[in-house]
């Protein structure tokens, strides 16, 4: 199974799950997510380890002010939601860049370069 595949078998589709779409640029991955109704950073937490990124939120409903107002319908989601987003490759937990703008999250995350093996001389001991 390929990574586009785990990513479709992982995806919990429903109201609680935000879209995504990853990328990979040279040196980067980059995550969009659809979080329409944010106002204020304190409504999302992300969470980066290695190839996953996950991320918690809640969206509240905005009330209209004014008396008067009856909702009749709506198919906008409102309260927690939850995502793991399973990522091609490991990312460096300390070089995440996270924005918010017209409902679209934009994570971007630097690819965890490779360390260079060593070679270890071996002591023998008496």
């Amino acid at each position: 199974m390929n990574w586009s595949q785990l990513l479709h078998r992982l995806t919990p589709y429903g109201d609680l799950c935000p879209r995504v779409e990853v990328r990979q640029a040279p040196q980067d991955v980059i995550v969009h997510c659809e979080l329409p109704g944010l106002t204020h950073p304190e409504q999302v937490r992300l969470h980066v380890q290695e190839t996953m990124l996950t991320l918690h939120g809640n969206v509240e409903r905005e009330e209209p002010q004014g008396e008067g107002f009856d909702l009749l319908h709506t198919e906008r989601h409102y309260g927690p939601f939850s995502r793991s987003v399973p990522l091609p490759i490991a990312v460096d937990p300390e070089q995440v860049q996270a924005a918010y703008r017209n409902g679209l999250l934009t994570v971007t995350m630097r690819k965890l370069t490779s360390v260079p093996g060593k070679n270890i001389r071996v002591e023998f001991q008496d």
